[in-house]
């Protein structure tokens, strides 16, 4: 929980960045040659997945020492402050609620709260002859016309063939009225992670049913009894098209007690101004939170998920991508660099700007997000995220692409993560959003870093895949802002 000097400490860290210019090359920014180098992504990421920066985890001290960082290195940059009101800080109340104690009874069945992990709205929350739906792997169009007002559901982790997904099986459920939505973890999950990572998850205050959380697989395997069939059975028959929620027999009582804590976390957004705003603006983003310094259960020898793929890499980009397009030619556009916080929590940053942008939504003309970006080696295809959605915006890439003597992945296999990145929060406004990158390319590289460091703590500097690919599409990314800062090149699409 955050101290009541946090934000004092926000601006006396930024105020010793400045004085100092720890983590920075003091380098003029009108001598940065236009290839962004492996040497200064190595440095940057070593710096915001150092263990100093405890994992990122907004509204502690490492997220705040992380919007210092960014902060400092957009006015090295010489950026302007481009939040609303002329500051670096777009700032976003939170709610942090921790699990106390939880008990949920169907039946004869009771599940103690050693196989829960769930967090309410408020500290006290409970439900008394709720219906319970078994949800499964049911995706949204399943679920979108069972009324689910009121009811506890239980949703599996994995989708069929072994893919994990859930941010808009979850959004589905809540718009079908869930009252509780309890989450399985796959058969391969660790389950006091996986409790640690869904029961302390924070949100906006109003954010959710008003029960969250897990129940452990051999508990949902209890109540799957109920049904007439295994478990096994359930999560198979979930996975058909067919399949609808399946309603158990009778009514259960759950509760949650839940520790609730509000604090404050940051978008830090910078801008190089154009010289005609009127034409729009251009918005580049990359998350800069992570898990923090707890994402594995105490007693763990390493507790602290660094993120250094995952997305130290992305704001790392981000920041050298900035300060090129700002030592270079004045853009006609806008040009907004954008860190955002809580992607991590359900791309809770990038909403908020969407919902609060320092220029009209509108105005908008294109979203660059960067994420993961540190997968694929140089000389990889490019492949693009949320590519044939608005053309004018494919083409503008395609001829900055071809320019820089790049080769195109023209599939859309990279297209699953859609809606797992910040992109995604503007794309769902409207905004012409994608991502552009060679490390997805290569899904079974992409696969391979989900499967074994991504969300743990190996996702560190020690364990870092060569930079050399994100270097490449780092200095594609600079072209590509200038390209699409330029009317010329890039004509507003019509949305």
């Amino acid at each position: 929980m955050p101290r009541p000097d946090m934000p004092r400490f926000f601006a006396a860290t930024l105020a010793l960045f400045l004085a100092t210019g720890a983590g920075a090359a003091a380098v003029s920014p009108r001598a940065i040659p236009e290839t962004v180098s492996v040497k200064e992504l190595q440095a940057r990421i070593a710096t915001l997945a150092d263990d100093k920066f405890q994992g990122r985890q907004p509204g502690t001290r490492g997220g705040l020492r992380t919007e210092a960082y960014v902060a400092k290195a957009f006015a090295r940059a010489k950026l302007a402050p481009g939040a609303a009101g002329g500051g670096w800080r777009q700032t976003i109340t939170l709610v942090r609620r921790t699990p106390v104690t939880a008990a949920f009874r169907l039946g004869p069945v009771g599940i103690g709260a050693d196989q829960l992990a769930l967090t309410g709205r408020g500290g006290s929350e409970g439900l008394d002859g709720a219906p319970v739906f078994f949800v499964g792997a049911a995706l949204p169009e399943q679920i979108a016309d069972t009324d689910l007002h009121g009811a506890i559901v239980l949703l599996a982790s994995e989708l069929p063939g072994g893919g994990h997904g859930l941010g808009d099986r979850e959004e589905a459920l809540r718009a079908a009225g869930a009252a509780a939505i309890l989450i399985i973890p796959a058969a391969d999950a660790d389950w006091p992670a996986f409790a640690a990572e869904q029961g302390g998850r924070a949100r906006l205050p109003d954010f959710g049913a008003r029960i969250e959380g897990a129940i452990a697989r051999p508990a949902a395997a209890r109540l799957a009894q109920f049904t007439g069939q295994s478990f096994d059975a359930l999560l198979t028959a979930a996975g058909g098209a067919g399949f609808r929620p399946l309603r158990l027999p009778g009514g259960a009582t759950l509760s949650a007690e839940t520790r609730v804590a509000p604090f404050q976390t940051a978008n830090i957004v910078g801008k190089v101004a154009g010289s005609d705003p009127a034409a729009g603006a251009v918005v580049l983003s990359a998350h800069w939170d992570h898990l923090g310094a707890q994402c594995r259960p105490e007693g763990a020898p390493d507790r602290i998920c660094n993120g250094a793929v995952d997305n130290a890499s992305g704001t790392a980009m981000l920041i050298e991508i900035a300060r090129r397009v700002a030592a270079g030619p004045r853009p006609r556009r806008d040009v907004y660099f954008l860190a955002t916080t809580s992607e991590e929590l359900g791309l809770l940053g990038a909403r908020a700007f969407a919902d609060a942008p320092p220029v009209p939504l509108g105005r908008v003309v294109a979203n660059l997000n960067i994420d993961t970006a540190a997968i694929a080696p140089a000389g990889m295809p490019v492949a693009i995220m949320g590519r044939g959605r608005t053309p004018a915006l494919d083409t503008a890439i395609d001829a900055a692409i071809r320019k820089a003597g790049r080769q195109l992945d023209s599939d859309n296999e990279a297209d699953i993560m859609l809606k797992r990145q910040d992109g995604w929060a503007f794309g769902e406004k409207g905004v012409p959003a994608v991502m552009v990158s060679g490390s997805f390319s290569d899904m079974n590289k992409l696969m391979a870093y989900l499967r074994a460091n991504y969300h743990g703590p190996l996702d560190d500097v020690a364990h870092l895949p060569p930079l050399d690919g994100a270097a490449e599409d780092a200095t594609l990314h600079v072209a590509l802002a200038r390209a699409l800062a330029d009317p010329a090149l890039y004509p507003s699409p019509r949305r």
